[in-house]
């Protein structure tokens, strides 16, 4: 017998449970955006012909290390990173791996329909944005941040987390607010939490929140290994030089204050590339839908943060 309600199984790979009345005309444009976009910022030019694939993202697009692109930088509204479009240089390991799959499409899709500014590492990445100083992401921030109604950090994080034995569904996305956030940052969160709710996705503020994982493989919790005992984990973007941190040293430094905050979204909420995605969103409604989720509720996010402006 399973360790979770079935329910919670079947809402990971099927956004039709969560969201069952969202247009499927207006999710299936907004996926084919997302897909055009991740393509194009992705897949090498000597790939072209090929599927969307993890590979893909080790090298990405880019012609130097570190490359990292801008776009709509002369705009003034909210500024979104994918910190990790590709793969970046994880602590762990000190090789690059594990790029959160999907958020590059994402955050150009912002730029393009929501008037966002938009920093993207497209490959060949030597570091972290989320641990190493100085990294292009945090330096485009220096000069790029000041001045705008807030900065908004698109993550992706391992599907299959709860709270409670008896969720119903994962939790779809986290926001993490560092450690020491301000008014601001939380209650734009906090509407954050509320607009996610709206859409029919469980959103939770990091900060809060412990979780659990659920492991489809072994129907059992992710457990320490040494002990056996359950593990469980905090999103909250706590890492001194994550982007969030960087964004508040930023406002220090230019005496200004905005929200500031990252959201780590689930795979039912993202593009996943085809090696990954076999077998995961239950059919290409479900696919449609939850990128368009995942995009809907960015663009609250953004929407948010530009009303905390006025």
């Amino acid at each position: 017998m399973s360790n979770v309600d079935p329910t919670f199984i079947a809402a990971l790979r099927d956004a039709s449970i969560v969201a069952p009345e969202l247009p499927q005309a207006t999710a299936f444009e907004t996926l084919e955006r997302v897909r055009e976009y991740e393509r194009r910022l992705i897949v090498p030019a000597d790939a072209l012909e090929q599927p969307l694939m993890l590979s893909h993202y080790a090298n990405g697009t880019a012609t130097v290390e570190d490359e990292t692109l801008i776009f709509n930088a002369q705009g003034t509204g909210v500024l979104t990173s994918a910190d990790h479009a590709t793969d970046p240089v994880r602590k762990a390991t000190g090789i690059r791996e594990g790029a959160d799959h999907g958020t590059a499409g994402l955050v150009r899709l912002l730029v393009e329909q929501d008037d966002t500014t938009g920093i993207i590492p497209v490959g060949m990445q030597t570091g972290n944005a989320a641990l190493t100083p100085d990294y292009p992401v945090k330096t485009a921030m220096d000069t790029l941040l000041p001045g705008r109604p807030g900065f908004l950090s698109v993550h992706g994080m391992r599907h299959a987390k709860l709270e409670h034995f008896g969720d119903k569904s994962e939790i779809h996305a986290v926001i993490g607010l560092g450690r020491a956030p301000s008014d601001r940052s939380r209650e734009a969160a906090e509407e954050l939490v509320t607009a996610a709710h709206d859409l029919g996705l469980r959103a939770v503020i990091g900060n809060d929140v412990l979780h659990k994982t659920y492991d489809e493989a072994t129907d059992d919790f992710l457990r320490k290994a040494e002990t056996g005992e359950l593990a469980t984990g905090r999103l909250a973007a706590f890492p001194a030089e994550s982007t969030t941190h960087h964004a508040y040293r930023v406002m220090t430094r230019s005496a200004t204050e905005m929200p500031a905050f990252q959201v780590e979204m689930t795979r039912l909420l993202r593009l996943l590339p085809t090696d990954m995605e076999h077998g995961w969103h239950k059919d290409e409604k479900s696919r449609a839908m939850g990128v368009h989720l995942g995009y809907k509720l960015m663009k609250s996010a953004v929407e948010i943060m530009s009303r905390s402006q006025r």
